[in-house]
């Protein structure tokens, strides 16, 4: 079972970042929040948690999240205040893999270059476990 400090504990953002990952939107980058691309804008998995969540932020800091999308390879401390109800702010948000080590979703996409739909599965069976959450 995942540590606690790990859990999500907003199970309606990972529902709709699960969904946001399956859909389609985004195109798929590496080592960047988001990148400009021939085609609009692409993105790691974690800018996507970051691009759906913006209605959640406050509009003092939704200045400082928009410059860390570009610059950063990870969410600001700024965003993930406000997205992640139990945020220690040394935690990386992670998934426990199959073989029940953790594994951080930023190593998934950019390391082990996992598809949308295989982070979302993983973040679905870590973080909305048992089906109560899921649709």
């Amino acid at each position: 079972m995942l540590p606690v400090e790990y859990q999500l504990q907003n199970k309606e953002l990972v529902k709709q970042w699960v969904e946001a990952l399956r859909s389609g939107k985004y195109q798929q980058i590496k080592h960047k929040l988001r990148r400009k691309t021939d085609t609009g804008y692409g993105y790691c998995c974690l800018g996507v948690l970051c691009e759906i969540a913006k209605p959640l932020i406050p509009e003092a800091d939704l200045l400082k999240l928009e410059e860390n999308l570009e610059k950063g390879a990870y969410p600001s401390y700024t965003a993930l205040k406000h997205l992640l109800t139990n945020y220690m702010g040394h935690q990386p948000i992670s998934v426990q893999m199959p073989d029940n080590r953790l594994c951080a979703v930023y190593t998934l996409n950019d390391e082990l270059e996992m598809s949308f739909a295989e982070i979302a599965d993983l973040l679905e069976q870590t973080h909305l476990k048992d089906g109560e959450d899921k649709q």
